[in-house]
């Protein structure tokens, strides 16, 4: 799978997942801690993108030359 296919694919399961935990989430948290938990979590996962992805994407293209 190619890496705009997987994006395309984490948007999706993101999607899902958010549509079936919203209203657990809205009932424990107001609207002010919905948007700060979200950002937390956005944040979360660019952190976990760059350290994580690139370096796997790295190595692979290093060794496969």
């Amino acid at each position: 799978m190619g890496g705009y296919g997987l994006l395309l694919g984490c948007f999706g399961f993101g999607a899902i997942l958010g549509a079936i935990l919203m209203p657990r989430v809205r009932q424990n948290l107001t609207a002010d801690g919905v948007v700060i938990a979200g950002t937390l979590v956005f944040a979360i996962a660019v952190i976990l993108n760059k350290y994580l992805v690139w370096n796997i994407t790295n190595k692979k293209f290093c060794f496969s030359v």
